[in-house]
């Protein structure tokens, strides 16, 4: 059960992002006069980038960690 709910907040997490990444962020961290869609689709490469990482990093520190698999994504 707690690994849905776990699993539950961390995509709510990514769709909360997902938002802001095509609302808020290209407002906020690109400059005025950048095209907005550039800035919204430089906003959406960067939470791919954060959404590829994460599994990407438990897989490299499984096979190289203690070898205990504390990651839920490297399963």
């Amino acid at each position: 059960m707690s690994s849905f709910l776990g699993s539950t907040v961390e995509y709510y997490d990514f769709l909360l992002c997902g938002a802001a990444a095509g609302l808020v962020f290209p407002k906020l961290f690109f400059p005025a006069d950048m095209d907005p869609v550039l800035g919204t689709a430089l906003s959406f490469v960067i939470l791919l980038a954060g959404y590829i990482s994460r599994p990407a990093s438990c897989s490299a520190t499984s096979v190289t960690g203690s070898g205990a698999r504390t990651c839920s994504s490297s399963r």
